[in-house]
Formats: C-alpha cells, sequence, structure tokens
C-alpha cells in the first residue's frame, strides 16, 4: 500500500462519518463461505453498534444507514476482489462521495470503524508496498507478471515454437541441437526484451525470476545492467507453463516478508545512530510531535504497544499530548483526541512520510521509546 493512497482517502474525507471496514480472507481461517458469512454478519453488527453511538446530525444519520445497507449488500455479493488478496479494506462515506476496496497482501482484522476519517494504519503497516515485476520463464515458455503482490496482473506470455531434442546420432543430431539452441535463445531475449520494456514503464522496486535453473541463469544474463541491479537473487521454483496466480502469491509472500524484516533492521538502525550522533532523528512522543509540527518527518517508527491519548487543534490541526489546554500556535482550544496513534499516522502520511510499524515492543540496542522518527533534516 503506497503513502499516497492513503494520502488520498484522508483528503476526500470531510466532516461526515466515514465505515472502515477490514475484511480478514486468511485461508487458515476464512476459506469457506460459510465462515466468511459469519464474518460478514459480525462486522456489520458492529458497524450498526456503533452507528447508534455516534453523535451525528439527522442527515449524516440517514446517509450512515444508506452506508451500511450498502456494504452489507456488497459484502454478500460476488463482486468482492479476493484473488489474491489475505485481506480487504473497504471505505465508504455517501456524502463524501466515497466507496473504495483496497486489497491487501497479509490478514488484517476483521475490524470496522466509524469515524469522521478513514481508518488508515493498517493500510500504511501492511507489507505491500513495493511494486513486483515477476517473469517465469522455460526454453519455450514465458509469462510476465506485475504490481503489488496484492493485485499482482499477468501482463504478457511469450509462447514460441521450440522443438524437442533430436533422436538421431552423429552430424543430423548436432545441427539440429544447435538449432533448437538458437531458437530457445530468440525466445529468451524476447522474454528479456518485454521485461525490459515493462521495467521502463513502471516504477518498479524487485524484479523476481523462476523457473528452470538454466534458463533463468541465461535470463539474468540477456538483462540490461540498470535491471539486474534489481533482480533478487531468489529463484522460484515455479512451472512457467502451469502455475497459477495463486501460487506466485504463495511463493513470493516469504519472500516479502523477509523484505520487510530487513526493512525495519535498516530503518531501526539509523534511528539509532541518529539518536547516537545528534543527527536527523526524533525519539520519543514529545520530540516526535515537534518534528511532526515541523513537517520534518521522513520515516514514523511505532511500537506495537505505542498507545496514547492526546488533543488537536481544531484551527490548524496541530497534535499535542494530553494535559494541554490551548493551541500554543494560534491560542484555540484544543480537542481531545482518544487515539493519538492514529493521529500520528495520519499526520505523517499527509507529509508523505513513511510509516514503520515494529513487530516487538522494544528492539535490542535501539532507544527507542514507543515512538520515533526519521527526519528529513
Amino acid at each position: 500500500m503506497s503513502v499516497s493512497t492513503a494520502r488520498g482517502l484522508l483528503e476526500r474525507s470531510g466532516d461526515h462519518p466515514v465505515v472502515s471496514l477490514f475484511f480478514n480472507l486468511d485461508p487458515s481461517q476464512f476459506a469457506t463461505l460459510p465462515a466468511r458469512a459469519t464474518q460478514v454478519r459480525s462486522l456489520l453488527d458492529q458497524a450498526h453498534a456503533q452507528s447508534r453511538e455516534t453523535s451525528v446530525d439527522h442527515e449524516d444519520s440517514k446517509a450512515l444507514a444508506a452506508d451500511l445497507a450498502r456494504l452489507g449488500a456488497y459484502l454478500n455479493s460476488d463482486e468482492l476482489p479476493v484473488s489474491g488478496a489475505r485481506s480487504l479494506a473497504v471505505f465508504c462515506s455517501a456524502r463524501d462521495d466515497l466507496f473504495e476496496t483496497i486489497r491487501l497482501s497479509e490478514p488484517t482484522g476483521p475490524a470496522v470503524i466509524i469515524a469522521r476519517r478513514p481508518y488508515i494504519e493498517p493500510l500504511i503497516v501492511a507489507q505491500d508496498r513495493e511494486r513486483w515485476l515477476i517473469a517465469l520463464a522455460s526454453r519455450r515458455s514465458g509469462r510476465i507478471f506485475s504490481g503489488r503482490l496484492s493485485a499482482l496482473s499477468e501482463d504478457a506470455r511469450v509462447e514460441d515454437d521450440v522443438r524437442g531434442q533430436h533422436r538421431q546420432g552423429g552430424w543430423s543430431q548436432a545441427n539440429y541441437q544447435r538449432s533448437v539452441d538458437e531458437d530457445a535463445e530468440r525466445h529468451l531475449r524476447r522474454i528479456a526484451e518485454d521485461l525490459r520494456h515493462q521495467w521502463q514503464r513502471q516504477r518498479v522496486q524487485t524484479v523476481l525470476l523462476g523457473g528452470p535453473v538454466e534458463a533463468v541463469a541465461r535470463l539474468r544474463e540477456l538483462l540490461p545492467a540498470d535491471m539486474r541491479v534489481a533482480l533478487h537473487e531468489q529463484r522460484l521454483e515455479l512451472d512457467p507453463e502451469t502455475a497459477t496466480v495463486d501460487e506466485v502469491h504463495r511463493t513470493v509472500r516469504p519472500i516479502l516478508a523477509e523484505t520487510e524484516r530487513r526493512r525495519r533492521s535498516v530503518v531501526l538502525e539509523e534511528l539509532a545512530e541518529a539518536a547516537a550522533a545528534g543527527g536527523p532523528g526524533a525519539i520519543g512522543l514529545t520530540a516526535t510531535l515537534e518534528a511532526l509540527a515541523e513537517r520534518r518527518v521522513r520515516t514514523l517508527v511505532l511500537a506495537p504497544d505505542f498507545r496514547t491519548s492526546g488533543a488537536r487543534c481544531p484551527q490548524c490541526g496541530l497534535l499535542t499530548q494530553e494535559g494541554i489546554e490551548f493551541c500554543p500556535v494560534d491560542g484555540t482550544r484544543l480537542v481531545a483526541v482518544e487515539d493519538l496513534r492514529e493521529a500520528l499516522v495520519e499526520a505523517a502520511v499527509l507529509q508523505d512520510a513513511e510509516v514503520v510499524a515494529l513487530d516487538q515492543p522494544k528492539p535490542d540496542q535501539t532507544p527507542l521509546e514507543g515512538i520515533g522518527a526519521l527526519l528529513r533534516f
């Protein structure tokens, strides 16, 4: 999930209630239609309960009831884009002209939240930031996929009439085999050329190759130097002719998880170095709030157990810790914010900062106090 997508959701919402619903598609729990139907009923029950407790005017109340009816019909229909997704996020607000479904590559939820703004943290911290370019290649077949893992699409198939091995001996066999090898070489060059075109058209972070060892090794050699820099070292053990999109998803997921683990490690190392050297890093809530207010945050870092309340200025949007009554910038009386964590995520997204959610409360050798940030300056 990109920061720009989450920012677009925030910018499309206004002063009206937004229903943020997260539908879990983890096959270990919700593989069957009855299990999914039970989840739908539970989510809708929670949504109706929240709507009764939400303080809104008459028009918003009518619109919210219509939103919930629309969500119920949608979740019980055949329109859900479940292929390749481990969960879905659905955002609905008729008065803000908002109805959007986003596929996520990791299980999230189930949960439903009704608030004035979309609940975006599960989108931002999901392990689906990168765009992938994936090629499955053999000596006679090739397929190219691209996109984020939760929304991979098959962009091209390359099929060539490469003949099988000649069984006669002598010079005839040698000449025939040389011709077969030349056909296979032309076929792999076609795949490499198609990959290069896709690479030039899209903003891709990682290139993955799969198929027989020999074909993948030769395809690596045929790719231009700038693409080889983005090549992942692992070869996908998939059959280019028979592999389904779901099989591609299952094979790539562990690679994605490892990529995310490495990314978190790099961010924590940078944060520790910045804290030790007095560099562009903020540790703790006070320093992070100050950096967000000054729009200096490049990456917001959150421990899983960081939870606190605070306040927001309704005039300038400044976030503060709890216990401050008036905005230090314009003197406006502050409004209480029950979940400051989500408000901090929103503030980071609105200044195009990344958000990294850690999977352990206090990583070893890192002076993180629940929250911190890498700064632009």
